[in-house]
């Protein structure tokens, strides 16, 4: 399978199961979407080759989300590093459950706490 047929079985509109946040940080809890927000993952060109791009029907961090590109490694997507506020950044890992029907999105926070949540097509 080429690079681009991976990275299409990560594209799409998918929703956030709303799992609670595992952070009592009031700057990372937009990170942790509300059930139903929208993400869309989308496939761009950039750096010269292809990768994904994260929206959230939650403007408030699609600033921070733009800036991301997410490469695949393996069978997962990984962020480039995520600014939130100065001195507070993150990755992300996402990793698709075709079996469960379920994307698992991991945070990997630069002040090293680790967090996670849920969304589905």
């Amino acid at each position: 399978m080429s690079l681009e047929q991976k990275l299409n079985m990560f594209c799409g509109q998918f929703h956030a199961l709303g799992d609670l946040p595992d952070t009592t940080d009031p700057a990372k809890e937009p990170y942790y979407p509300a059930a139903g927000t929208q993400i869309t993952l989308n496939k761009v060109k950039r750096f010269g080759r292809w990768v994904i791009q994260m929206e959230s029907s939650d403007p408030s961090i699609n600033s921070a989300l733009s800036t991301a590109s997410f490469f695949l490694i393996g069978e997962r997507l990984v962020s480039t590093p995520i600014e939130i506020q100065p001195g507070l950044s993150m990755t992300e890992v996402v990793e698709w459950n075709a079996t469960a029907d379920k994307m698992n999105h991991y945070l990997l926070w630069s002040d090293g706490e680790l967090g996670n949540w849920k969304c589905t097509p």
